[in-house]
């Protein structure tokens, strides 16, 4: 999409059926791909989005849109109780490699999730004085009687089945903060659609997170691969310092990666 198109050329009716037309080619387009390849405002492509999604005709995702007739989102209801007895050796083995990058005297953040919950009983069992913050109340009650971390829990609306906080005020609070390392776990990554999570506070939280925070890893386990669910978090694969995934995760993934300039470690899982 390097050939711009002056938008103002264009009559609002041939700029949406040349997005149509865009996104049928790519599937996948970011917003701001758009905004500079028709020279318009994003008040301008908002208004065309929002008509094409009104008519069915593509779907809107954070910070992207996706071709309606092509979006086979990852539909099962996610379930936080479900994903923690699935591929936990894989989980495991991740968490492993995730522990040998933390320095001793340093600011972690961990957002909700199986893989950084797994990550957090490991530290727990550690000599490491360290900061933590996260929206999960599993991981903070791992250290719920620990002398050794210093504890932030970030505010927010406490989710439905009462094991994380989300929402304006979480964000808001890991605005004002940094860091030095985040463990971040995501629900689906897919080459064309990025990193994508079900719920936009979730999506919102990570974008946040990987602005305030020095090195971002993502833990990733082979299922989380190939799909794609609705809201995109804001950031590109090479804005993620590195990818920790296991050695059932397919190789094109590693390749893409690395050929990115994004570190990426395949940890083999035991017996």
């Amino acid at each position: 999409m390097n050939n711009k198109v002056t938008g103002s050329k264009l009559s609002p009716e041939n700029r949406r059926r040349a997005i149509i037309e865009l996104v049928k080619e790519k599937e996948v387009l970011e917003v701001n791909d758009l905004m500079s390849l028709f020279d318009i405002s994003r008040a301008t492509i908002t208004r065309d989005l929002e008509n094409l999604q009104e008519k069915g005709l593509i779907t809107k995702t954070y910070g992207a849109i996706v071709n309606r007739e092509s979006f086979s989102p990852h539909t099962e209801v996610y379930s936080y109780g479900a994903s923690l007895h699935e591929n936990i050796a894989e989980k495991k083995a991740i968490a492993r490699a995730a522990l040998s990058l933390i320095d001793n005297n340093s600011t972690l953040v961990f957002n909700s999730g199986v893989t950084t919950l797994e990550t957090a009983r490991l530290i727990a069992a550690t000599n490491l004085h360290l900061n933590i913050v996260t929206n999960s109340l599993h991981i903070a009650g791992v250290f719920s009687h620990d002398v050794l971390r210093n504890v932030l829990l970030l505010g927010g609306d406490l989710v439905h089945g009462g094991h994380k906080v989300a929402g304006r005020l979480t964000c808001e609070n890991m605005a004002n903060m940094q860091a030095n390392l985040a463990f971040l776990g995501v629900h689906d990554i897919d080459l064309e659609a990025g990193i994508t999570m079900p719920f936009s506070n979730e999506a919102e939280l990570i974008a946040t997170i990987i602005r305030r925070c020095r090195r971002k890893v993502i833990l990733a386990d082979h299922s989380k691969f190939g799909r794609m669910s609705l809201y995109k978090v804001d950031c590109r694969f090479e804005d993620i310092d590195l990818f920790i995934t296991d050695s059932g995760t397919d190789a094109k993934y590693v390749e893409a990666f690395r050929s990115r300039g994004v570190e990426t470690l395949v940890v083999e899982v035991g017996p």
